[in-house]
C-alpha cells in the first residue's frame, strides 16, 4: 500500500521542501543574472517564479505536517506571533491605502503589494521551520553565498 510506509513519505516531503528552498535561493538570482530582459530588480517574471516555487514548497510542507499530525519547530511562539502581526499590519495598511488595489497587488512593474509580501513571509517561515540542524543551516547559507 502506498500509505503503508508513512515515514518514507514524510522524509520525502522533508527532502523536497529542503531542495525546493535551496533551489529557490540558488536558481532565481542565477537565472536572472544571465537572462535578464531589463535591469529592474522587481521584474514580473522574477516574482512569478518566486511565488510558484514558494507555493509548491508550502504545499509539500503542509502535506508533511498533515502526515505527521503535528508541527515540530525549534523557534519559540514569538516568531509566529511576530509574523502574524506583520501580516495583519500589511493587510490593514493595504486596505486603508489611497489606491487599495495597488497596495494589495502592487503595480505592474514592481509587483510588491501585500500579495507578494505574504509570499516573502511564507518563504521566511518555511526556512525557519525547515532548518532542523546546523548542517542544513550551513548548506542554506552556502547556497545563498554562492
Amino acid at each position: 500500500m502506498f500509505f503503508g510506509n508513512k515515514e518514507k513519505i514524510i522524509n520525502l516531503c522533508q527532502g523536497a521542501v529542503d531542495w525546493l528552498l535551496l533551489g529557490l535561493v540558488f536558481s532565481v538570482p542565477l537565472y536572472f543574472a544571465f537572462w535578464h530582459e531589463n535591469y529592474s530588480v522587481f521584474a514580473l517574471n522574477k516574482v512569478v517564479l518566486f511565488r510558484i516555487i514558494t507555493a509548491i514548497a508550502a504545499l509539500v510542507f503542509l502535506a508533511k505536517i498533515f502526515l505527521e499530525g503535528k508541527l515540530k519547530y525549534r523557534c519559540g511562539n514569538h516568531v509566529f506571533i511576530g509574523a502574524a502581526l506583520l501580516a495583519v499590519s500589511w493587510l490593514i495598511s493595504s486596505l486603508f491605502a489611497p489606491i487599495s488595489s495597488f497596495a494589495f497587488w502592487g503595480n505592474y512593474e514592481r509587483q510588491q503589494g501585500f500579495f507578494t509580501l505574504i509570499f516573502y513571509l511564507i518563504f521566511f517561515l518555511l526556512a525557519i521551520l525547515n532548518l532542523k540542524n546546523i548542517f542544513q543551516a550551513k548548506r542554506f547559507m552556502y547556497s545563498l553565498l554562492f
